[in-house]
């Protein structure tokens, strides 16, 4: 049975481990979504067609499907981000995140964008024959999670 306080809301122990559920399960499609996109961006990234790559994160960018998505090459180039700006620049990876979960398939990590917006922040390799040829930075909001 579910606690509930004498106004009719859920005590903070269950309101806690609830908004907890809530980031794991939001943490779990992000990082599924992240990985059925890498064999978009990997092919792309393998034969150099960044025109293709630009196009396949402008479409994602569109869809409003991540917050920030930046997509490297080997030597740590932005080859297409979400913000066509960045494109061409090293990727810097944003300061004072939180590491959530690292393996070898991906990093999650919860961060604040100088924009002000809280992001849960994922990247994850590109490889080709077992070795990196480059690496996919997406963020997704946490908007709406408290």
């Amino acid at each position: 049975m579910i606690q509930m306080t004498m106004q009719g809301r859920l005590s903070k122990p269950i309101h806690d481990e609830l908004v907890k559920l809530h980031h794991n399960f939001k943490l779990l499609q992000a990082i599924e979504l992240l990985q059925e996109s890498r064999s978009n961006f990997q092919a792309a990234v393998l034969s150099e067609d960044w025109i293709r790559l630009e196009t396949f994160v402008q479409d994602a960018s569109e869809r409003d499907t991540f917050a920030n998505l930046a997509v490297v090459d080997h030597t740590g180039t932005i080859r297409a981000a979400s913000d066509p700006a960045l494109a061409g620049k090293p990727y810097v990876a944003p300061k004072d995140s939180e590491i959530l979960k690292r393996s070898p398939d991906v990093t999650a990590s919860s961060v604040q964008l100088p924009n002000g917006t809280s992001v849960f922040n994922f990247d994850t390799p590109i490889l080709f024959q077992n070795k990196e040829v480059g690496r996919i930075y997406m963020g997704t909001s946490k908007a709406g999670l408290d």
